[in-house]
């Protein structure tokens, strides 16, 4: 008996629990029990990681907007230095299971795998430090790219190392390989309200700028090297640049950008110098250069060798030397010499005398001889002067 008594007991315990769940669930009083509540996401507790991800995407399309006014070029989003530390921070959280966000894009990047280290002593002090490192696989060494000193809340400065940034960057800059610093303050609605940057240098592509002109069949690179780089959300000038153009590490030009909060854009470029050709220095009367790349870097070619002539000088008369370098001027028409002329420089028969057989030494009989002179030697002794060879 007390067995079927509790049968009954239990059976109606039973139903009238499931009667009235069932009434109170139909009812909408009382929701289907949920299974338990999951633990918030630590990337949220992580407040100041997360700002600062999003303070980093800011910067970024601020600068897009920037390097749009300096070179008509528009990058694709993330494609700046302020882009790859914000993409270093999501990968940073992701890594850390703090954050099921993933990198997107894979491909805007050649190399888009980071390290960073971050050191502070919880997610709610400040001031805390980042080191963001490029590491392109495991046997490779890290490269540094920026370090993140996040002062308050409100504001943080960053160190960007162009000689790691060349991707972004480009070529000059690397090897100018100056650092970039950045100070930028956020308003209490998270959003960035000014950003002072220093020593910012980038390449820009004159073909782009100027309408696909190629000069040698490849760009014309140049590199802005900006000195004054402002941005003010609620300032009379949105943006205000003033800097330098570089061409082969040369200034060519002086750039001036504002962009007005009301208004049109200006920016002006002002030529520094005009190249000018220039011409080999004359010489001095009488001083000539022999050497050959010497007068090919003054005169931009190696002259052609001038003709050289062997002097006849008559026996007796000491010959002048000539450079085979210098300028021979025209030799005159011949002039037959008598050889009373020639006995008359040389009385001494000594010293030579003339052939008595005009065969012995080549000359047809019955013709009178005659010689080539060079105008520097004259063998008729000119009056008041005395003969040479004497």
């Amino acid at each position: 008996m007390f067995i079927v008594w509790f049968c009954k007991t239990l059976f109606m315990k039973v139903l009238v629990k499931n009667f009235l769940f069932c009434f109170l669930l139909c009812s909408g009083l009382v929701l289907a029990q949920a299974a338990p509540a999951s633990k918030p996401s630590k990337f949220g507790q992580d407040q100041s990681l997360m700002a600062l991800t999003r303070y980093f995407g800011q910067a970024d399309l601020i600068h897009k907007e920037v390097w749009w006014v300096l070179s008509a070029e528009k990058k694709p989003v993330g494609k700046s230095p302020f882009g790859k530390v914000e993409r270093a921070l999501i990968s940073f959280a992701h890594e850390s299971h703090l954050s099921n966000v993933k990198l997107s894009n894979k491909s805007l990047f050649r190399c888009d795998r980071y390290v960073v280290t971050r050191h502070h002593s919880s997610p709610f002090a400040f001031p805390q430090n980042f080191e963001i490192f490029e590491k392109c696989s495991n046997k490779s060494n890290a490269k540094k790219i920026a370090d993140v000193n996040f002062i308050k809340a409100t504001e943080f400065g960053v160190i960007f190392y162009p000689e790691n940034l060349e991707e972004v960057l480009g070529l000059g800059p690397t090897i100018l390989n100056k650092k970039i610093e950045c100070q930028i303050r956020v308003n209490s609605a998270e959003v960035i309200s000014s950003m002072l940057c220093q020593n910012w240098s980038q390449d820009r592509s004159e073909d782009v700028a100027k309408k696909n002109m190629q000069v040698n069949g490849a760009e014309n690179v140049q590199m802005v090297r900006i000195d004054t780089y402002e941005y003010q959300k609620n300032g009379k000038d949105l943006i205000r640049l003033r800097g330098k153009i570089f061409q082969n590490l040369a200034e060519i030009r002086k750039i001036d950008v504002l962009v007005p909060q009301v208004g049109k854009i200006q920016v002006t470029e002002t030529e520094l110098y005009q190249a000018e050709k220039v011409s080999p220095p004359e010489l001095a009367p009488g001083k000539n250069i022999t050497n050959p790349k010497v007068v090919e870097k003054l005169s931009g070619r190696i002259p052609k060798p001038l003709p050289t002539a062997a002097p006849v000088v008559a026996p007796g008369i000491e010959a002048v030397p000539v450079s085979p370098q210098a300028h021979i001027p025209e030799a005159p028409a011949e002039v037959p010499v008598p050889p009373e002329a020639v006995n008359e420089a040389n009385p001494d028969p000594a010293n030579s005398a003339p052939p008595t057989n005009p065969a012995d030494e080549g000359w047809p009989e019955g013709e009178p001889r005659e010689m080539n002179i060079p105008p520097e030697v004259n063998p008729t002794p000119q009056q008041g002067e005395e003969p040479h060879g004497r």
